[in-house]
């Protein structure tokens, strides 16, 4: 199964789940503001969480979700379509 996580990465709890279900045989991603590494988690570092001139909180985070949604498609979409020609 493929689990995506989006949550803190240096905070023990995550660490600890994902570290689980990875040690499952789980396909785990792990979509963070903070870098870390953990074995056998696909990590994905989407940079610091930061106020943008002219942006509240909220503007701020939906330039995150598009990049994550950019990540997600990537990861979901295009890497089926590649392996479709190889």
């Amino acid at each position: 199964m493929k689990i995506c996580y989006f949550a803190d990465a240096q905070s023990i709890h995550t660490q600890r789940w994902v570290k689980h279900f990875a040690e499952k045989g789980h396909e785990v991603h792990l979509i963070s503001f903070t870098n870390a590494e953990i074995e056998n988690v696909n990590f994905h570092y989407i940079g610091p969480f930061i106020r943008i001139p002219y942006f509240s909180i909220l503007g701020s985070l939906i330039l995150k979700f598009i990049k994550i949604k950019k990540l997600i498609f990537y990861e979901v979409v295009l890497k089926k379509r590649i392996k479709r020609f190889f």
